[in-house]
């Protein structure tokens, strides 16, 4: 049976059912013992007062199962409101290591243990523990802010893994964009038989590749309706928009390509490419992900942005139409009458501006420049003096934006100059 998935239904849990073999992770005595009496010691070192030691492991071992054990635990997901507790406890505790001067010794010590502690959690089975893992797997954006490899891994794996439910891998894609951006491989800068860069550049090929996996999948073969479906892979595809370049390793030498970011957020834009058809926030993630690319990878790829520029630039023909169609229910005198905006159209007019203006910076000495300028100069004026401003668009706007897309159509849609992919249909 197909089901229909309201974003955050599980996040807090308010309904628990009992569930037969259902496992728990930690002991909450053994895990507390730990925290208070190292606690002073804690907040030492996330303030910076000093480094952590070897003597501290055992710390981090305990603080990385508080942050995450506790949803396995009965005392908690069967209670909204200790459910609620632990989450918010994830968040303070999360905010602390960022804000404190000592991240940077914190985020490897505390992720090392932080991803094995994730990696047991979601080995067990979801039948019996459905509840824990979905509560648990709510807090995975928050966990990814501790950066480094060990939670980027443990994310990756959850995200790319078919054993996982959908709403697992979701969210772990969700988490996935914190361990972006991307340092693409050059050929001129480094050597790609390097240990070391081959083994960042495997990892980075791996992470995108569960992002691009999890959004091109066949969604019909899923047990969610295409809203859901939309939903749920929206948070990927803002996820791999986060990447700024479009391939992990593209070469303009020898046309190796591996871990390639464009083509999927061009699939996002083109006609037909996805199933079910792309919603429009959809849209405008990957729109906003095509215009970040760093001018530095750009060059460096081969990359051909003019058919990204086009392909945008089409996406903000349909954001107008979409917003006078939307216009007509939000933006009557009479209040009474007024309905809700079915998009937050001031907050995506802000972001797309923003990246408008970057994408001509980063094109800046291109041949692709003018045509991201024209798109830059058509519309931001139309964003900032309607959009934003909650203004009727005028009846010629919509048309005359289309005919400036079009003008920049390019001829050549061949993504890379030397990668052996087929060109992009643009109709």
């Amino acid at each position: 049976m197909r089901y229909c998935f309201l974003a955050g239904l599980f996040l807090l849990g308010a309904v628990w059912v009992s569930e037969a073999q259902e496992q728990t992770k930690g002991n909450a005595t053994d895990i507390d013992k730990v925290l208070v009496a190292k606690q002073k010691d804690f907040y030492a070192i996330v303030s910076g007062e000093r480094k952590p030691t070897s003597d501290d492991d055992a710390l981090f071992k305990a603080q990385a199962e508080k942050l995450i054990f506790p949803f396995t635990w009965p005392t908690v997901h069967r209670d909204a409101n200790a459910l609620a507790d632990q989450l918010k406890y994830v968040q303070d505790r999360i905010k602390l290591i960022e804000n404190g001067k000592g991240k940077a010794e914190v985020a490897p010590k505390l992720g090392f243990h932080l991803g094995k502690s994730i990696d047991d959690v979601f080995s067990l089975g979801f039948d019996g523990n459905k509840f824990s893992l979905i509560n648990a797997a709510a807090s995975l954006p928050y966990l990814s802010k501790v950066k480094g490899d060990d939670v980027g891994e443990a994310m990756m794996r959850l995200a790319s893994s078919e054993k996982q439910h959908l709403i697992v891998r979701m969210y772990a894609s969700e988490a996935l964009g914190d361990s972006f951006p991307i340092k693409a491989l050059r050929d001129e800068l480094e050597d790609p038989k390097n240990p070391k860069v081959v083994t960042r550049k495997e990892r980075d090929i791996r992470r995108v590749n569960a992002l691009v996996n999890f959004i091109e999948q066949d969604w019909s073969k899923t047990p969610v309706d295409e809203g859901a479906a939309r939903f749920m892979r929206r948070k990927a595809i803002e996820a791999l928009a986060r990447a700024e370049v479009p391939g992990v390793y593209v070469s303009k030498k020898t046309g190796a390509a591996e871990g390639l970011v464009a083509p999927t957020l061009i699939k996002v834009l083109t006609k037909d490419a996805l199933k079910p058809d792309p919603s429009l926030q959809e849209k405008i993630s990957a729109a906003i992900g095509l215009c970040n690319m760093k001018g530095e990878w750009i060059d460096s790829a081969g990359y051909n942005p003019d058919v990204a520029t086009y392909l945008v630039g089409r996406t903000l023909s349909e954001f107008l139409s979409e917003y006078s169609t939307d216009y007509v229910n939000f933006g009557v005198a009479v209040k009474e009458n007024r309905k809700p905006p079915l998009l937050y159209w001031k907050t995506e007019s802000k972001r797309l501006e923003a990246a408008l203006k970057d994408y001509a910076v980063q094109l800046k000495g291109t041949s692709s420049l003018k045509a991201a300028k024209d798109l830059e100069i058509a519309m931001v004026p139309v964003l900032q003096k309607t959009v934003f401003a909650f203004a009727r668009l005028d009846d010629s706007t919509i048309p005359n934006i289309r005919n400036r897309v079009q003008q920049i159509k390019p001829s050549n849609t061949k993504l890379f100059e030397k990668a052996n992919l087929p060109p992009i249909t643009l109709e």
